[in-house]
């Protein structure tokens, strides 16, 4: 079973101040998953680079970002980025949320190639091939992403967990939630 996790006062004050809510309102994304992906992209820093490059509250790599129009130096620019990248993965891998968090963390290249080939996109002169790379596992913190972030989802969508309603039940309803709206987006 998993455990919902809360977030910090920085993403709670992120999210308020970039009004989380009303961007995974207008997208359809599940409550609190802008936290939950801030929590875990950057909890301590609103400016945090990583060694990849990844940048911001929401860890974008530069031409994501460029993609997205988002200044990674912006909360508010990040948050609105991030909401329309993860409608965009969510759709791409049909409501299914696992995949895109994976994509998010992973790139959605790697993410497709390794859902249609069992790994990883490697480059070759210069251009990214598709294939079967054995070289090219799924890294170990991407297999842990989606776990983590489902884990603050838990907790900062308000949901409190109990012996009759578990984390495990509420990520059933989600899955449920994916469902339903792929439905309401093909009938649209």
């Amino acid at each position: 079973q998993g455990n919902a996790m809360k977030v910090n006062a920085l993403v709670a004050a992120n999210a308020a101040k970039a009004n989380y809510a009303a961007l995974e309102s207008a997208k359809g994304l599940p409550k609190g998953l802008l936290s939950a992906v801030n929590m875990t992209e950057s909890p301590n820093s609103n400016t945090a680079r990583s060694s990849a490059g990844a940048r911001g509250a929401f860890q974008f790599m530069p031409k994501t970002a460029e993609r997205f129009n988002v200044d990674v130096n912006s909360v508010n620019s990040s948050a609105k980025g991030a909401a329309e990248y993860l409608d965009k993965l969510l759709k791409m891998f049909e409501g299914n949320l696992e995949n895109a968090l994976r994509a998010y963390n992973w790139g959605e290249g790697n993410m497709q190639n390794y859902l249609k080939y069992g790994s990883g996109m490697k480059k070759e002169n210069g251009k990214w091939q598709k294939g079967y790379f054995a070289d090219k596992p799924m890294p170990k913190e991407t297999r842990e992403y989606s776990g983590k972030v489902m884990g603050y989802l838990g907790g900062s969508s308000g949901v409190s967990f109990t012996e009759d309603y578990s984390f495990d039940d509420w990520l059933k309803e989600q899955e449920q939630f994916a469902i339903e709206r792929e439905k309401l987006e093909k009938e649209v």
